[in-house]
């Protein structure tokens, strides 16, 4: 496997709500919180930056749009809502795999999503590869699963 591509996933992070800038391509992913990349900024001693999620795709796209404000349940959704469950108002969660978000929570954690994640992703011809050494070196919060 070629090098692996921290340069443009670290480097080129946008908000959720520009998601329509990241292309129909196969690649990987990450999401990361505003307030952990303004803590790591802010830092004297250079803190790094934990990333939420790293994800691959046949369509980054697709699936930064589901992730992000999609009908579904994906990973990151259902993790956030596990840890979200009090600060923005949902039933209590004790594990991200339960029951269906209603729709009511998805729209919170949209918005939540909106107003606190930011994306970055780098094109890739074999994004799993990939998906999974950032999962080794990056160490995200909340690990994918295949």
């Amino acid at each position: 496997m070629a090098d692996v591509p921290y340069a443009s996933l670290l480097n080129r992070r946008i908000p959720a709500a520009g998601r329509q800038l990241v292309p129909a391509a196969a690649g990987v992913y990450a999401w990361w919180s505003r307030d952990d990349i303004k803590q790591a900024e802010d830092s004297p001693y250079g803190a790094s930056v934990r990333p939420l999620y790293i994800g691959a795709a046949r369509n980054l796209a697709a699936s930064v749009t589901d992730d992000a404000a999609g009908p579904s349940d994906t990973f990151l959704r259902k993790h956030l809502a596990t840890d979200l469950s009090q600060q923005i108002g949902l039933r209590p969660r004790t594990s991200a795999e339960q029951r269906p978000l209603t729709i009511g929570e998805r729209q919170r954690i949209d918005h939540w999503i909106s107003a606190n994640l930011l994306v970055s992703w780098s094109e890739l011809p074999h994004p799993t590869a990939y998906r999974d050494a950032l999962v080794r070196a990056l160490d995200p919060q909340f690990k994918p699963k295949d």
